[in-house]
């Protein structure tokens, strides 16, 4: 009877094993976002750079 829960218990260490090798699609996401957060943003900072530069001539 205790053989069965053991062999259970390894079928589930297995399979979250098998679950990270369907995720590189989600991290190619991830990575996508990323890059479009750093786009948008390094934008906005060039914006506001220049709003400031124009409002106080130097």
């Amino acid at each position: 009877m205790g053989d069965p829960i053991k062999q259970d218990e390894g079928k589930t260490k297995g399979k979250p094993k098998v679950k990270p090798v369907g995720n590189p699609e989600q991290q190619s996401m991830d990575n996508i976002r990323a890059v479009l957060l750093f786009a948008f943003f390094s934008a906005a900072v060039r914006l506001l750079a220049l709003v400031v530069q124009r409002r106080n001539p130097a």
